[in-house]
């Protein structure tokens, strides 16, 4: 009995050997995967953030290869430029039109989805189009609707107007901002 207990104390030791090999090797997997990760991330998303933050303080020549140091002179042109508020208003506009027509719509079809049981195999077609459907034809779906002649959107719009407002269609601004949201919200719901 004794020589019995003093075998599987050995078992039981190489056993804990063996599990404890077995940890080191799945750490040292780990790190050796998280460190390539962050190595490749590193490379691929951080250099290019710092290499371009760095170089925002240079007026740069890239036929000569000339890097003249001019500090915050880069920053103070463009945020003086009415240019560049422009394009962040229509940015500002953009994302919120996205965001807000996304998280409404996705709120709404949850709730139909959740207490309603007739239109839900319909929800699930239309649900996964965007994902079976290739980003092309989706991107002319969308160009066929907004059609400046003869766009689904268009034909409407000029059905409904008169002959003074039917200039003013689409091309418009704050029409084309939504236009544009239109369809990216479209992708980002359906996606999600």
């Amino acid at each position: 009995m004794q020589v019995q207990a003093m075998t599987t104390g050995l078992g039981s030791s190489k056993c804990l050997k063996k599990k404890k090999s077995l940890l080191l090797g799945q750490k040292g997997l780990i790190i050796w995967t998280v460190t390539l990760v962050l190595l490749v991330y590193g490379v691929f998303v951080y250099f290019p953030i710092g290499y371009g933050l760095f170089t925002s303080f240079f007026a740069w020549n890239p036929f000569r290869d000339l890097f003249t140091f001019v500090g915050l002179d880069n920053y103070v042109n463009i945020l003086s430029k009415p240019e560049f508020w422009q394009a962040a208003l229509v940015t500002v506009l953009f994302t919120i039109g996205s965001l807000v027509f996304t998280v409404g719509l996705g709120l709404l079809l949850a709730t139909f989805i959740q207490y309603t049981k007739k239109g839900a195999s319909l929800y699930r077609g239309v649900y996964f189009l965007p994902v079976i459907a290739p980003v092309v034809g989706t991107s002319m779906l969308w160009r066929f609707i907004f059609n400046y002649d003869s766009g689904f959107i268009n034909s409407i719009l000029m059905a409904a107007a008169t002959a003074a407002t039917m200039k003013t269609r689409l091309p418009v601004r704050t029409s084309a901002t939504g236009a544009c949201s239109a369809p990216s919200s479209w992708c980002l719901f359906w996606r999600e």
